[in-house]
């Protein structure tokens, strides 16, 4: 897999404080999605990349009433 990095960002990608921003989310929830699986991100180094049109995980909780 062959990336473009500009100005030492990765073209395309967003970093996890980024695109916890973008979907008004924590960071913390945002890595914990990474953990469980249902992102998948660009590992370069210790930086973790999320593309730029990854949806966010659907919240598969049931409501009770």
């Amino acid at each position: 897999m062959t990336v473009e990095i500009v100005d030492g960002r990765v073209v395309g990608y967003l970093t996890i404080k980024e695109y916890a921003k973008k979907h008004f989310s924590a960071e913390a929830t945002v890595r914990k999605w990474i953990c469980y699986g249902k992102l998948k991100t660009l590992k370069i180094g210790y930086q973790q990349w999320i593309k730029e049109d990854e949806p966010y995980p659907i919240d598969r909780r049931i409501g009770r009433i």
